[in-house]
């Protein structure tokens, strides 16, 4: 269940950090990179320059990347690609008679997950995911539910799924490329190096917008939190957005 905790609590922690600094609290000088630091304890060989580079004018919040599915990124660029030729070839999941993948070696020895045992695990496997993808909307979070996993149509794509490693070194992490076989004797095939969502592929306002109202469509007052965040760098206090 940590996937589903461990980034927010490391906003929680930034955020935490960043209100103590304002009210005085202080911590030694050498806590980053004193003797015992977090550079001693970690990372022995480092690059002090590093710490500040273009401090202030580089911004992580920029290479974000905003998942389009409630999937394992790894997983993201082959149904993207799978959903592509789907809608370009026009074809039906019993017209699929194989489809490969080739990802990095972490998605080979992490995500080829068959039969995964519940939603949680099904969300981290990739053949999973792909075959769920094909057969329900999967943008919307609540298309992902306990019903996937006995859904007969799903269990059978997913045993037609091989995933192996490239045998050229990939552009990223996230690179994949899929061919999806067909009985009609056609093999599709599309290579995934920067699919939407990426730093290098952003979600566009409108994207963002219509992923926000999505998720919070049982909110009463979403379109008057959209425009607050929207204009969040104006509110003054963060407390002051109408949550409720």
């Amino acid at each position: 269940m940590i996937k589903r905790l461990h980034l927010g609590r490391a906003a929680e922690a930034g955020v935490t950090a960043a209100q103590l600094a304002c009210r005085g609290f202080e911590s030694p000088e050498t806590a980053i990179v004193g003797q015992f630091g977090l550079l001693d304890a970690f990372c022995p060989q480092y690059d002090l320059s590093e710490l500040n580079r273009e401090l202030g004018s580089r911004w992580e919040t920029l290479s974000t990347c905003f998942k389009t599915f409630p999937i394992h990124i790894t997983a993201h660029g082959p149904l993207l690609a799978a959903l592509g030729l789907r809608k370009k070839y026009d074809f039906k999941t019993s017209d699929i008679d194989k489809i490969t993948i080739k990802g990095t070696k972490k998605m080979v020895s992490h995500h080829v997950i068959y039969e995964p045992a519940d939603i949680m695990q099904a969300q981290y496997s990739t053949p999973f995911c792909i075959a769920s993808g094909l057969v329900t909307d999967l943008s919307d979070p609540n298309n992902f539910n306990e019903e996937l996993l006995t859904n007969h149509v799903i269990r059978e794509l997913v045993k037609k799924i091989d995933i192996g490693e490239h045998t050229i070194k990939p552009a990223h992490s996230w690179h994949a490329n899929l061919a999806i076989k067909l009985f009609d004797g056609r093999k599709l095939e599309s290579k995934v190096t920067n699919f939407k969502g990426m730093p290098t592929n952003p979600l566009t306002e409108h994207d963002l917008v219509q992923k926000f109202l999505l998720l919070t469509k049982n909110l009463e007052n979403r379109e008057k939190l959209l425009d607050s965040l929207l204009e969040l760098e104006t509110v003054d206090e963060i407390a002051m957005l109408p949550l409720h």
